[in-house]
């Protein structure tokens, strides 16, 4: 493999047969993004607030503004000891709803919380984790496309049982897109194996569609996605991720290089660089040795909320996911092992 890391290509049939993602969430909806998931299930209910964690995603939150709920923070990140005497000492008040994320499927958010008001998690970050598995949450969510092999994707469960949405048709925008994602996504495959070298012809399409998708009216999940989820091995699927975690694990640590323990569901190899410089400095490192690492979130630099900010500024997510294997993880912790060298 000549790059390592950004948005998924085709993967080959290895992964099929045996435990779907059914088998595990049996009772779903399916729609286009995990953006399209929040739209319809806060356009089912009349919540005046939802209460959000200051270490998340600032594009979906402007989304939920524009879906005429007023949006409040709270302070949680990673490994929060103190998430729980946070949550419940909120001035929350009758029509607020609180949002929780799984991250990185750490499992730490997995508490009773002693609260009167509905509560929705964000499982995109941890889809495998107990959490997920066995939430006794209202309401679920997840971004399918960030953990599977899929061009499209989100998620909507209710753990309690309550009525979900009316399914949402499948639009015809969507199609299109999705067509043209898993043409990025054939192409990149190509690339990948010598088979086609103008790299910008699929990272252009990916990047196009990655502004569209999140401007379409809610729809449901196209066709040729739904039938990789129905027949995608999840278990082995992610079973490969955290025996990289491992692999990782084991390579990293004699070099005392900061990284989150989290190998119950791990999502990446979570690197805790000492400064925002360092950060960026090793994220060039890797991507000029083509691997292509994510930073998960960038918070506005007037944020009041100190820990979540550092560190948004100092992780970076390494991918470990089920297209690499065991040499492949290697040669990435090489990689970063040579930036501390």
């Amino acid at each position: 493999m000549i790059e390592f890391g950004s948005d998924y290509h085709l993967c080959d049939e290895k992964h099929i047969g045996g435990n779907t993602l059914f088998d595990v969430f049996p009772n779903v909806r399916l729609y286009a993004s995990g953006r399209h998931a929040f739209s319809a299930l806060l356009g089912h209910h009349d919540w005046k607030r939802i209460w959000i964690p200051a270490y998340f995603c600032y594009e979906v939150i402007a989304h939920i503004e524009q879906l005429h709920i007023t949006v409040k923070l709270y302070n949680d990140f990673p490994n929060n000891p103190n998430v729980k005497q946070t949550i419940e000492s909120l001035p929350t008040q009758e029509g607020d709803v609180l949002l929780r994320v799984n991250y990185f499927g750490i499992d730490l958010g997995a508490q009773v919380l002693d609260i009167d008001i509905p509560i929705i998690e964000d499982h995109t970050l941890g889809l495998n984790s107990e959490w997920a598995k066995s939430s006794t949450a209202d309401w679920c969510v997840a971004s399918l496309r960030k953990s599977l092999p899929i061009a499209i994707g989100g998620m909507l469960w209710s753990p309690k049982q309550h009525t979900l949405p009316q399914s949402v048709e499948l639009t015809n925008e969507v199609v299109e897109l999705a067509d043209k994602r898993y043409k990025a996504m054939s192409l990149k495959t190509a690339y990948l194996n010598h088979q086609f070298h103008q790299k910008d012809v699929f990272r252009n399409l990916y990047i196009e569609t990655e502004q569209q998708i999140e401007t379409l009216q809610v729809s449901g999940l196209d066709n040729r996605s739904i039938e990789i989820i129905t027949h995608l091995n999840i278990e082995t699927w992610m079973n490969i991720k955290t025996e990289n975690w491992e692999t990782a694990h084991r390579l990293l640590t004699p070099y005392a290089i900061q990284h989150i323990e989290n190998a119950k569901s791990p999502f990446s190899i979570l690197l805790k660089c000492a400064s925002n410089e360092e950060r960026e400095l090793l994220r060039k490192h890797l991507i000029q040795r083509h691997i292509y690492p994510a930073i998960l979130w960038t918070m506005p630099e007037d944020s009041p909320f100190d820990e979540a900010k550092v560190y948004a500024d100092t992780m970076l997510s390494v991918h470990c996911d089920a297209r690499y294997d065991s040499d492949n993880i290697v040669h990435i912790c090489k990689e970063i092992i040579g930036f501390y060298d």
